[in-house]
């Protein structure tokens, strides 16, 4: 035979309940909202790859070889990230320096 455990409350007993379930919902929207601000300072914290002439010139509204024969010698343009111009390699740029430049000299910009 199965045996059934009933817990008796009582009215007040069930109030009691009914707050400590309060808590523990209050308590696990503080967490969640936590841990989603903790993602998003990490988020922030991580630095962006830099940008290869490819997405430069996407992110320029240009054509890639509009940008490699043109663009990139505007003078003012932003330098490449130092270690990158080496032999055999592909010259990089922040994003943010970039967006700058674009912004500022937007005339200098067209193909």
């Amino acid at each position: 035979m199965q045996q059934l455990n009933v817990l008796a409350i009582n009215p007040e007993d069930g109030q009691v309940l009914k707050q400590i379930l309060d808590k523990l919902n209050s308590v696990e929207k503080m967490l969640g909202d936590a841990q989603a601000e903790i993602k998003q300072l990490r988020k922030e914290k991580e630095p962006e790859p830099p940008l290869g002439a490819k997405e430069v010139a996407q992110l320029c509204g240009l054509s890639y070889n509009y940008f490699i024969n043109h663009t990139r010698y505007i003078k003012g343009f932003p330098k490449p990230i130092k270690g990158t111009e080496g032999k055999n390699q592909r010259p990089k740029w922040h994003r943010q320096d970039i967006i700058e430049f674009r912004e500022a000299n937007s005339g200098l910009l067209n193909e």
